[in-house]
């Protein structure tokens, strides 16, 4: 059996904790990815448990701040079409 956990603190929010408890037959099958999947380094060196798990963690990071930056530029392109007044034809045509 594994449990997974996450803890977010900081003063907007305090401090979150969300918990997964997995069954032996998720266990087995998580640890088996997560060999296959970050089990060595760059170079071919295999890696500690913890190191997996920290390698696991830097690409769940990378994927959440860049999903953060997406939204940031969703949100300042908006910003910048919303700041163009439309044309207006000052005469009219007939």
């Amino acid at each position: 059996m594994a449990k997974i956990s996450i803890t977010i603190e900081g003063s907007t929010a305090g401090t979150i904790t969300v918990s997964d408890t997995l069954t032996k037959d998720h266990s087995d099958r998580f640890m088996a990815w997560l060999v296959a999947s970050y089990g060595t380094d760059g170079d071919g060196s295999p890696r500690t448990p913890p190191e997996m798990i920290e390698s696991c963690w830097a690409g769940i990071r990378a994927g959440i701040f860049a999903n953060i930056e997406a939204r940031e530029r969703d949100i300042a392109a908006q910003a910048a079409r919303d700041a163009v007044p439309p044309m207006a034809s000052e005469t009219a045509i007939e």
